[in-house]
């Protein structure tokens, strides 16, 4: 069986930012990179997300306080 040697391709990025309250509110950014092999069409897909606090009034402006990774 042949091994392809994966050419990665970016495809797209998916970002998604929801908010939960238990104790104040706090944000959950979730990214997810996806890239394709142009030989072999295979997919894949590295995932990131992270919760952050919000301060008071963070709601209004939830983006200000993502990570820089977002």
């Amino acid at each position: 069986m042949n091994e392809c040697e994966h050419k990665w391709v970016f495809q797209e990025t998916k970002k998604k930012t929801s908010i939960r309250y238990q104790n104040g509110y706090t944000a959950y950014f979730d990214r997810i990179d996806i890239y394709y092999c142009e030989k072999c069409c295979e997919i894949k897909k590295i995932e990131k997300g992270e919760y952050v606090d919000l301060p008071f009034g963070g709601i209004h402006h939830v983006k200000d306080f993502a990570p820089s990774w977002y």
